[in-house]
């Protein structure tokens, strides 16, 4: 067997001030070192994008917007903060950040609910990250478990990190406050969709106008996922979110899981924080701090007391508890979704309802190629070798569907990703979906699926399903490197599933 090639990079000192020691983590696009800062003799982590990426806009844009928010926090003591910016010779743009070694917040959440008094400790220290950040006028706009990691202090301590401020804006830090009632300086441009679904808030989800509420809805997101386990609004796709948050009032977590013994404020924070409407949400990412701080310094009895809660009725679904939607809910079908939807936007964006999702879709996929946001999809007209063709297209020819069907199935096992996402949409938007053979649907919402939790469903009932045609989908996946997410890059994206989809492989007749 031949041994690897060894990294050009490892033993070389950058601009002579950071010498590389080892690659932490690889991507698509660039890869993530440890590195000594030599006149300081302090380990550093240093981001590197290729070359043939650094002369995309967007990409520079990201990687210096990164360096610019996530600098003027330095100091903080739960930013993963930017040191260093700039170009090495062969053209390659580098980062220079703290080095944080730890498991991510996510790791953590899918393991399953977290105690509540831990939630409170943690959220204590997201929120007052969270809260320099909008003193400087920064909003994050990504806030989701990935982008916070964990370290372990040598006194046992655990600290929270909030990682990649890659899509964050920057606003005058004089600008009116929403706590003050006053409108907030735009931050983008109406119809510009930024974020990660299930986190992200209905204003931002739409592409409307976001201020720091955005990043206290996504907080708040983030609070109930780590004690139910699940993020209060989920389903198959995109639109079946957006449907969900603006159609449902937010439960609190106690009424997912009434036997936890959730304290009746922290129950209500979060409710507070889900709030549809960005004026009804809590105002402040420091009021949210005190209250939590408050949660954190109460005397034990007062931390585990009960919610005095509805219990769920004998007849409710995992749905009807925590908002959630399955893939198989048949009223939560994407033409449903995007009906209720359209029903449910603000009157301005309403006919353009059907754009909104398409682009927002395009846009979210495009993201998961900048480092950070957890993506390993290719650029367009990039293929990945080992996982084309596309699997929909082989397990339907035949079966006599019609030939626009046939068509967005080519498309959708080509190589170009921007195509192939528009194929999806167009499949998942048929009202004949369910006439199709069940694995087609189930494949659809698969691809779709962006979190490793969603996808771990769904790879579950694949299996399930026995029917072999969605073996070289779920091998696709398989195939797929196990890093290109968390912190620096360095984290499996499907970690949680790895185990399930290994036992599917295996159910429908394939080796994993």
């Amino acid at each position: 067997m031949t041994s690897p090639e060894p990294d050009p990079l490892v033993g070389r000192v950058l601009d002579d001030r950071y010498a590389v020691l080892e690659k932490l983590g690889e991507g698509g696009m660039g890869a993530v070192y440890e590195a000594e800062q030599v006149a300081l003799a302090r380990r550093v982590a240093v981001k590197i994008i290729h070359p043939m990426f650094a002369g995309n806009g967007e990409i520079r844009a990201r990687f210096a917007r990164e360096a610019t928010a996530s600098g003027q926090l330095d100091g903080h003591p739960h930013v993963a903060t930017a040191i260093d910016f700039g170009t090495l010779p062969d053209g390659s743009l580098y980062l220079v950040m703290q080095l944080v070694k730890g498991p991510s917040l996510r790791d953590v959440v899918d393991a399953g609910p977290m105690p509540h008094a831990r939630v409170a400790r943690l959220g204590v220290q997201i929120a007052d990250a969270l809260s320099a950040a909008h003193a400087k006028g920064i909003v994050h706009r990504d806030l989701k478990p990935d982008n916070v990691a964990l370290v372990r202090r040598e006194d046992g301590r655990e600290v929270a990190k909030v990682l990649d401020f890659g899509i964050a804006r920057m606003v005058d830090a004089e600008a009116p406050v929403a706590a003050t009632g006053a409108t907030a300086a735009p931050l983008t441009r109406v119809g510009t969709v930024m974020g990660t679904p299930g986190y992200m808030a209905p204003e931002q989800a739409v592409g409307d106008r976001v201020d720091e509420r955005a990043d206290l809805y996504a907080f708040g997101a983030m609070l109930y996922e780590m004690l139910v386990g699940v993020v209060p609004f989920d389903g198959p796709d995109y639109a079946a979110i957006l449907a969900l948050q603006f159609t449902e009032e937010p439960k609190p977590p106690s009424a997912a899981r009434p036997d936890a013994g959730i304290a009746p404020d922290l129950d209500a924070l979060v409710v507070e924080l889900l709030q549809r409407e960005p004026q009804k949400r809590l105002g402040t990412a420091a009021a949210a701090r005190a209250r939590l701080e408050a949660l954190v310094h109460a005397d034990e009895g007062r931390l585990s007391s009960v919610t005095v809660a509805p219990a769920p009725s004998a007849g409710a679904t995992a749905a009807d508890v925590t908002g959630a939607a399955g893939p198989a809910a048949p009223a939560r079908g994407p033409s449903a979704a995007l009906a209720r939807l359209e029903a449910a936007l603000p009157a301005r964006l309403r006919p353009h309802a059907k754009a909104v999702v398409g682009a927002a879709a395009v846009v979210l996929l495009g993201l998961g190629l900048a480092l950070g946001s957890g993506g390993s999809s290719p650029a367009p007209g990039e293929a990945h070798p080992a996982h084309a063709p596309s699997g929909l297209a082989a397990i339907v020819r035949g079966d006599g569907l019609p030939d626009d069907v046939e068509a967005q199935l080519e498309a959708l096992a080509g190589d170009d990703r921007t195509a192939r996402t528009a194929a999806r949409d167009a499949l998942a938007a048929r009202t004949d979906l369910a006439e199709l053979p069940p694995v087609v649907g189930q494949l659809v919402a698969f691809d779709a699926a962006r979190s490793c939790r969603a996808r771990k469903d769904i790879v579950v009932a694949l299996g399930a399903l026995g029917d072999a045609r969605a073996l070289p989908a779920l091998e696709r996946l398989a195939a797929e490197p196990k890093r290109g997410c968390g912190f620096l890059d360095s984290r499996d994206c499907h970690a949680c599933l790895r185990r399930d989809l290994d036992a599917a492989i295996t159910a429908l007749g394939g080796t994993p």
